[in-house]
């Protein structure tokens, strides 16, 4: 079995990935934002233009629920380790990045109300 600290930077180091894919969906979805202002003032939109951005959304809702399910389990295997076997220094890490998510995780009542 690998040793715990080790166990927990490589999750530290996906989370980080994570959170970084994240910050690039949540700009996408910004971007998705502004296109469907665009296209509820434009009358003569497309059926089809409207039916691929409700995939993208819908491509967009599904990855950030990836994301989201990844990175709880990486939060609940630090918490599974105990005190006793992660250095205080990854715990506070995990710390930071799950407040970091949190301000992230904000958009999502607004993602799947979007969808």
């Amino acid at each position: 079995m690998n040793d715990p600290q080790e166990q927990v930077l490589g999750w530290s180091r996906q989370a980080n990935e994570l959170i970084e894919r994240y910050r690039q969906l949540a700009f996408g979805y910004r971007q998705l934002k502004r296109l469907k202002i665009k296209l509820d003032y434009q009358p003569k939109t497309s059926a089809l233009e409207v039916t691929n951005f409700n995939r993208v959304v819908d491509q967009l809702a599904d990855e950030y629920t990836a994301w989201n399910s990844a990175y709880t389990a990486f939060i609940e295997a630090v918490k599974a380790l105990g005190n006793d076997k992660v250095d205080p220094m990854l715990r506070e890490h995990a710390g930071y990045s799950l407040n970091r998510v949190t301000n992230y995780a904000k958009a999502q009542g607004e993602l799947w109300n979007f969808a």
